[in-house]
């Protein structure tokens, strides 16, 4: 795959809120066009759903779209593209 953007790792608590749900996730990596995030596989997230990500330490309150996710386990990563 590639980026359009550098992305850089963090560790980082954020919220991910939409019309069905407000959960703290976990932000593994960030570039200018988007977001990595892991979070418990029973969270219900759907690929082209749009959420809202609230990311105080970065100054992040943004909508965004889920792009892709993959099960690891327990716990679901999905790649999040900025609106």
């Amino acid at each position: 795959m590639i980026r359009s953007y550098q992305r850089s790792l963090i560790n980082r608590p954020c919220l991910l809120t939409n019309n069905k749900i407000k959960v703290t996730v976990k932000a593994c990596d960030i570039s200018e066009g988007g977001l990595g995030i892991e979070v418990d596989a029973g969270v219900p997230i759907a690929k082209n759903e749009e959420v809202n990500i609230l990311m105080e330490d970065f100054d992040i309150n943004s909508a965004a779209q889920i792009v892709w996710i993959n099960k690891e386990g327990d716990t679901l990563r999905a790649g999040l593209q900025f609106l």
